[in-house]
């Protein structure tokens, strides 16, 4: 987990240190909770900026693993300058700032943009992304919507996921609704999980 700078305590640390402190009436600790809760909401909404700030790199520049050479716009991000500059443009927020920072002091990492997604990620992204993946798949279910729609959502979950196939199917298999999870039991077990999803498609049309 990544550590925190000092100057970046949030107001409910320093709340609580305050309520540790001086001996809190009920009203100071419900001050607190509610502004944990409110740093809590900040940082999954930061989290969840970065990861669509990373989707954004890949859809305008589609570089290969490490980030490089541009397939579908080589001739607008054509080295390293300019694919900081693009990432750069893509931020918000608290990444927005440390990115300016780095400016200002003329950075090392505005020369590798390998490095700098990495330190960015580190900084910024989700410190426990399989737990909270786990989290979200765990309670997501398929409700009123489309089998569709519902396996999409588990799709993008599950990329954060390192799980076998069989834990997948059965994971999704256990969000459907229960009219589609009743004709699935006269088909024939899927291996893969694009195979269970095709089956559900199919029982939900």
């Amino acid at each position: 987990m990544t550590c925190r700078d000092p100057s970046q305590i949030t107001p409910s640390v320093l709340i609580m240190k305050s309520l540790i402190k001086n001996q809190p009436d009920l009203n100071d600790i419900l001050i607190a909770l509610n502004q944990l809760q409110l740093d809590s909401q900040t940082l999954h909404q930061e989290n969840a900026d970065l990861k669509n700030t990373l989707n954004q790199l890949h859809a305008l520049g589609e570089m290969n693993g490490q980030y490089r050479e541009p397939k579908l716009q080589p001739n607008h991000y054509p080295n390293n300058q300019t694919q900081v500059g693009l990432l750069g443009s893509l931020l918000m927020g608290s990444a927005l700032a440390w990115f300016a920072s780095l400016l200002e002091k003329q950075s090392e990492l505005l020369d590798d943009f390998d490095m700098l997604v990495k330190e960015l990620k580190a900084m910024f992204g989700d410190a426990d992304k399989a737990r909270t993946a786990t989290n979200k798949i765990r309670k997501l279910i398929q409700r009123s919507r489309l089998a569709s729609s519902y396996a999409s959502e588990f799709r993008q979950i599950s990329g954060d996921l390192d799980w076998k196939e069989a834990t997948l199917i059965d994971q999704f298999r256990t969000g459907l609704r229960n009219n589609i999870k009743d004709l699935l039991l006269i088909l024939e077990d899927p291996i893969l999980l694009n195979d269970a999803i095709s089956k559900a498609v199919h029982c939900d049309n």
